[in-house]
């Protein structure tokens, strides 16, 4: 690179020129050093970023996965119904948990009912089966007509 400068020494005298010369090389050495700093800085947050998008998306992703796994499970009829969500916070995610829990609440409130009368019945049934007298109504239990159409046939 060549630099031409013009020089007055003084009121009467002819100006003259200074020229300077150097390589190109050293007149953008530190635009360059400036320029591969910049693209590192970049690069970094580049990467801070995206490390930090991918860590807030799998502790998002979490719970609706888990959630997820609990629906399946619920679906497909291999569901413990005992199992709760957990719930944490009060966002839409916790309040997803927190109506599922209820509903898989009262599902099993449901079940156990239907498992006690079905127990129940199936007591009966044998009873019934084996003609014990447990399960006949009490005299006093049947209905008026019946007992009067009884004492007719006895007479």
């Amino acid at each position: 690179m060549r630099l031409l400068q013009p020089l007055r020494v003084g009121p009467g005298m002819a100006p003259r020129a200074v020229a300077l010369s150097f390589p190109h090389a050293v007149a953008t050495a530190s635009a360059r050093e400036l320029a591969t700093y910049a693209a590192l800085v970049s690069v970094a947050c580049a990467l801070l970023a995206a490390f930090l998008q991918v860590t807030l998306l799998n502790r998002m992703m979490r719970p609706l996965r888990t959630l997820a796994t609990a629906m399946s499970g619920l679906a497909g009829g291999n569901a413990d119904l005992s199992a709760r969500l957990e719930v944490r916070g009060k966002d839409e995610l916790a309040i997803i948990a927190a109506g599922f829990n209820g509903f898989v609440a009262k599902i099993q409130g449901v079940l156990s009912r239907v498992r006690t009368s079905s127990d129940s019945v199936a007591l009966a049934s044998g009873e019934i089966r084996r003609g014990t007298p447990t399960c006949r109504p009490a005299p006093s239990s049947r209905p008026a007509r019946w007992r009067k159409r009884r004492h007719r046939w006895k007479n």
